[in-house]
């Protein structure tokens, strides 16, 4: 049969439950505050103004922030939007610097030609070489029926705006952009 072991006669203390919880908590801390999941070059935001109506010229805000410590000489900014919303510059990639810590709004002249669920997808790519990049995405989801507009960013997106029922989505026809 094996003697219990006398703390006293070990020399050892016992450590209260209430300091080892607390050392955990803070190392918790420590950890989480030392990783990230998001990418160092992040699309922040995303916003439509004026309300878009079908053929009507509305701006779309991007925002972009660099949360990485050094600057680029490069961004890539591209943007692939569906058949139902036209690029009015026409401009489907953008190249330029961004520093340390800087937020950037770009601003895209966009304009619905059709009614229905639309899709803007968007990326943000730091070129690491020939082969590779650092990239952010996001989408923006506008969706016009007859007089209701809806216009969702794809983190808060749930599915397709729901088709007003007994509506029927005219056939596209020829929209001049104004």
């Amino acid at each position: 049969m094996t003697k219990p072991v006398d703390v006293k006669e070990t020399g050892m203390r016992k450590i209260p439950i209430f300091s080892l919880m607390l050392a955990c908590c803070i190392l918790s801390l420590v950890l989480y505050g030392c990783s990230t999941s998001d990418p160092p070059l992040h699309i922040r935001d995303i916003r439509v103004s004026p309300q878009p109506a079908i053929g009507k010229i509305v701006t779309m805000a991007v925002e972009i922030e660099n949360r990485n410590p050094q600057g680029y000489d490069k961004i890539v900014f591209e943007l692939e939007p569906t058949s139902g919303i036209l690029l009015v510059d026409g401009q489907k990639s953008l190249n330029m610097p961004i520093q340390q810590g800087e937020r950037k709004t770009l601003s895209i002249p966009i304009c619905v030609t059709q009614e229905g669920a639309q899709k803007i997808r968007l990326w943000v790519s730091i070129p690491l070489s020939a082969n590779s990049a650092m990239t952010d995405r996001d989408t923006l989801n506008i969706a016009i029926y007859g007089t209701q507009t809806y216009v969702v960013k794809d983190q808060d997106y749930r599915g397709p705006a729901p088709t007003p029922r007994g509506y029927q989505i005219p056939t596209p026809g020829t929209v001049t952009c104004h």
